[in-house]
């Protein structure tokens, strides 16, 4: 996979400085440095008015002078009148401030749909700032991305010196001053709830209050998750209090699913298992696996082959669900195919349990 794009997205009000702030912050100060390739900049009417003027006027623009001053390319960062999304009323007109409940639940609406849509391609990464505009844009920013945003998306808050954040005409520290202190980036942990959600919807397009309310449901219905441990050791695998004895053979071929899981990203942890020579690839490397851990291990008496290796997983799934009585708990544990997005697909099998979940492996 070639690099990701990486999108800077905002929400401002009269105050478009939070704009270039943050993007110096990315460009300039974070190690590894963001290359930003687009901008956008949620606001209302008055709020777009204040982004034309103070940063893509061409002649004065504080987003051009940043370009010049730190030699960015300007034309190699997509920002100007049509990265503006202005926020509407029932009627379809700008909206000029947030005052009413219904204006709320339109913002709602609007801000989490642009979100939606941002997230759908698996090459990009979403800076999303909430450092501007009114409280509740910045909230609602915040919940959309809680509903959609991915493991290499962002949430952030632009501080700047107290002096210097009353100063209306700072947008950024310049180069010639070489101060590089005054502004820093707090970045937001928030949970992701997308993978969990993201089947309920299909094509339509709820309300953000609806939305809320189904991942609420989503969540009160989830089974409580207890610690996935292998133990070599004991041969067994340990599901909180509850043990499942498993042959060397199933061990060991559990133990690589978890272990991937464990120390892979997401998309690496799932492999696929579609005809026989991916099941032979697969095989080589649990083989492979089990030698760098027991060299003296004689491979024979596994008797792994690809017209049985399905057979196998599936005598390991039933052995968890009778130990753990729960279909639903059981899902999160068993070596299944993976229905975690479409960069999968439905052949990659894998352990779904976050890795958070699983402990260390007990090796004799």
């Amino acid at each position: 996979m070639g690099m990701r794009k990486e999108i800077l997205i905002a929400v401002a009000g009269l105050t478009p400085q939070i704009v270039t702030e943050t993007l110096y912050y990315l460009t300039q100060v974070k190690k590894p440095k963001s290359k930003i390739s687009e901008i956008y900049v949620i606001t209302t009417f008055d709020g777009k008015r204040e982004i034309l003027t103070k940063l893509l006027d061409k002649g004065k623009g504080r987003f051009f002078e940043f370009c010049r001053g730190y030699r960015i390319d300007s034309s190699s960062i997509k920002f100007d009148e049509r990265s503006i999304i202005l926020l509407m009323d029932s009627k379809g007109n700008p909206l000029r401030d947030i005052r009413s409940v219904w204006d709320n639940e339109l913002v709602a609406d609007q801000i989490t749909e642009f979100i939606r849509e941002k997230s759908k391609d698996p090459d990009t990464v979403l800076h999303c700032s909430v450092a501007g505009g009114r409280k509740t844009m910045s909230i609602y920013l915040a919940y959309a991305l809680m509903l959609f945003g991915r493991p290499q998306d962002t949430l952030s808050h632009v501080l700047v010196d107290e002096k210097l954040e009353r100063n209306k005409e700072f947008f950024y520290p310049k180069k010639s001053l070489g101060g590089k202190t005054t502004v820093d980036l707090a970045e937001i942990p928030y949970v992701k709830l997308r993978d969990k959600i993201k089947n309920l919807f299909g094509s339509e397009k709820p309300s953000f209050s609806r939305m809320v309310k189904t991942a609420q449901r989503e969540i009160d219905s989830m089974p409580l998750l207890e610690y996935l441990e292998v133990n070599l050791k004991k041969r067994c695998l340990r599901i909180g209090e509850k043990e499942i004895n498993l042959n060397p053979k199933h061990l060991a071929l559990y133990s690589h699913y978890a272990e991937r899981r464990r120390t892979l990203p997401n998309e690496a942890s799932f492999e696929p298992l579609k005809g026989k020579d991916s099941i032979n690839n697969h095989l080589n490397e649990i083989t492979n696996y089990i030698l760098a851990m027991r060299p003296d291990v004689d491979l024979k008496r596994y008797k792994f082959a690809s017209e049985n290796f399905l057979q196998d997983i599936s005598k390991i799934n039933k052995k968890i669900e009778n130990a753990l009585d729960d279909p639903i708990l059981a899902l999160q544990y068993k070596i299944t195919a993976a229905e975690l997005g479409r960069t999968y697909g439905a052949t990659r099998y894998g352990i779904r349990i976050d890795k958070s979940k699983i402990k260390p492996l007990v090796i004799p």
